[in-house]
């Protein structure tokens, strides 16, 4: 649970069982006809855009039209963090009117309108928060920006803290409501689809502002847990704030063919081009291990695959149990099964490229040993994948118990070939393998190096958590929340570098891919989107 005062507690129910929605609908004729043009030429050329030619001009455009959506800075500043990806596709554009002559025309409409707005220093959704927190400044009230994606969040901060007036102004992310903190106006980027529903069921300010552009098709009410029925999401008749307790709601005056639903703008997670990455990364070894993983999309829209086998575990950090002191950061750090992980928690990636966060301390505790131990570890490793290969896993299965094992089986097998697995638990399974793999005149001294790099694992793991606890003790629950990610350097390594990155979400599609493959940035991430 989340430890909040008492009268915190009662401010946060007092906001959710009264919260007051009210929806305002922002024109800008130029992204407008930007907006609709791009979903209309997607839709006439469906078929044409699965040419693998269009991936990258459909997904810039895409992902600028929302990002000018949902980001309140100026056009031409959004425009500036992308250039170099701009630049790539740009001279793509130009070889359409020779591979596709019929599309030439619509793609000239989409780069004219497309640097039109790159160049615009506006942003009337920003302009109108400004206005509305003037007019109802009040030098003790508490109001924050909402904004669907935190990375963004620090870049708004600034460009909105270069005015003093605006400076008391936060900026913050759906993740960031879940404490205790409430505001008099929170001022949200984007429709209501757009955030989890928690916003505004569990409301954490009085009155919610929803800025959105008039084109996008939004919900009309949300459920409300405090009371009977649903939370209307009003929007107010005239530009000046009207208190009273809802206002019917006025629709934009556009027709359905001119409008695009909400969540048709997110940009989506393309499955088979994830796929094709991994497969392009696969170890080329006949013997490589697989597992089963599932695909985890992290803050700043990183994706990486956890092993999701039966026993597989992970290291989180969980904010639902924070409390600032030193007992509540050690409830707060905690390992759990791959399946047990939630949107909202932390996972640690070692950074630098990834892999196992443990191997590089347990290898600095190790010391001179490391390379020699590791080289044996591989060498049995090695030879029971490639005998059971050969084999199948049945066969290998009913040696290995006529060898001795009594633990012989599906799962068992798998996790002993696992690079990440050091040893079995009981000697007996042991020596049943190295029989098996006519190591058996070696079997004492491959165990006794199974057992020194376990115990290195072991003293490793209790160093990342110590570490840990400790980093997490002094560091604001709020920051971490507010940015969504941080770096923490654990043990004497130059590669004990973690990365704490907060999950966004799960896709649910489990995946097979080589162990290598497993706790590792795909790189490109930013390609696998659409």
């Amino acid at each position: 649970m989340t430890f909040v005062e008492l009268a915190e507690a009662c401010n946060v129910y007092q906001c959710a069982e009264h919260p007051m929605i009210n929806r305002h609908r922002v024109q800008h004729n130029d992204l407008a006809t930007f907006a609709i043009r791009l979903e209309k030429f997607t839709y006439d050329f469906r078929d044409e855009l699965s040419d693998e030619f269009w991936a990258p001009i459909a997904r810039l455009f895409k992902h600028r039209r929302y990002f000018l959506q949902a980001v309140p800075l100026s056009f031409s500043a959004i425009a500036a963090t992308d250039n170099n990806l701009a630049d790539k596709v740009l001279p793509l554009i130009k070889r359409v009117r020779s591979v596709f002559p019929d599309m030439e025309e619509d793609v000239k409409t989409l780069l004219d309108l497309f640097q039109r707005l790159s160049a615009a220093d506006d942003n009337p959704i920003g302009k109108s928060i400004q206005s509305m927190y003037l007019e109802s400044y009040d030098a003790s009230s508490h109001s924050a920006i909402l904004i669907r994606d935190s990375r963004w969040g620090q870049a708004v901060e600034e460009s909105f803290g270069k005015d003093k007036r605006f400076r008391k102004l936060h900026v913050i992310s759906p993740e960031y409501l879940r404490d205790g903190s409430c505001y008099e106006n929170l001022y949200c980027v984007g429709p209501a689809k757009w955030f989890q529903n928690h916003v505004f069921s569990a409301a954490r300010a009085s009155s919610i502002h929803l800025f959105c552009f008039n084109w996008i098709k939004d919900r009309r009410s949300i459920p409300n847990p405090f009371r009977v029925g649903t939370t209307e999401v009003t929007s107010p008749k005239s530009a000046r704030h009207v208190k009273s307790e809802f206002i019917s709601l006025v629709e934009n005056s556009r027709s359905d063919d001119e409008s695009i639903d909400a969540e048709d703008l997110v940009p989506d997670l393309n499955i088979s081009i994830v796929k094709r990455r991994i497969s392009e990364t696969m170890d080329t070894d006949d013997y490589a291990q697989e597992v089963q993983a599932r695909l985890f999309v992290l803050e700043g829209d990183a994706l990486v695959m956890l092993e999701a086998e039966s026993y597989s575990k992970n290291l989180v950090i969980d904010p639902l149990y924070w409390h600032d002191d030193h007992e509540g950061a050690e409830a707060t750090v905690s390992k759990i099964l791959t399946s047990e992980i939630e949107p909202g928690m932390f996972v640690l990636i070692r950074s630098g490229g990834g892999g196992d966060y443990i191997e590089p301390i347990a290898n600095d505790i190790l010391g001179g040993k490391a390379q020699v131990l590791r080289a044996l570890q591989t060498e049995w490793k090695t030879l029971l994948r490639m005998k059971v290969k050969t084999l199948g896993v049945e066969a290998a299965i009913d040696d290995l118990q006529r060898n001795g094992s009594e633990k012989a089986g599906y799962v068992n097998l798998r996790n002993w070939m696992s690079a990440r697995s050091i040893k079995t638990r009981d000697h007996s399974d042991f020596e049943a393998l190295m029989n098996f793999i006519e190591l058996g005149d070696r079997c004492e001294e491959l165990w006794n190096a199974a057992e020194t790099i376990h115990g290195a694992h072991r003293k490793a793991g209790f160093t990342i958590r110590k570490e840990l606890i400790e980093k997490i003790s002094q560091t604001s629950l709020k920051d971490l929340q507010k940015s969504g990610r941080a770096e923490f350097r654990i043990g004497a390594s130059n590669e004990g570098s973690m990365l704490v990155l907060r999950v966004k979400k799960i896709v649910a599609e489990p995946f097979t891919v080589p162990e290598s493959s497993v706790g590792k940035i795909l790189e490109g991430s930013e390609d696998l989107w659409r």
